[in-house]
């Protein structure tokens, strides 16, 4: 791991802990500051997940997301 990205981990971490909980607008927050971090390496990763909380999470949600196509 590169020094400089010592922060992206702990944004990482709080985006994915954001996302678990349900906390979508803290997530969303957090990807907007993670889009330059990592040589630009997980953009298509953050951008999939920032599909993934369109709305508000689901009354049941649990913090696993099930893909219900391919």
């Amino acid at each position: 791991m590169k020094e400089k990205d010592s922060n992206g981990l702990i944004l990482h971490k709080d985006f994915l802990r954001a996302y678990r909980r349900g906390q979508w607008n803290a997530a969303k927050a957090l990807i907007k500051q993670l889009s330059t971090k990592f040589d630009g390496e997980l953009v298509e990763y953050y951008k999939m997940m920032g599909e993934r909380m369109q709305g508000t999470p689901p009354a049941n949600w649990d913090g696993v997301y099930r893909a219900t196509s391919k």
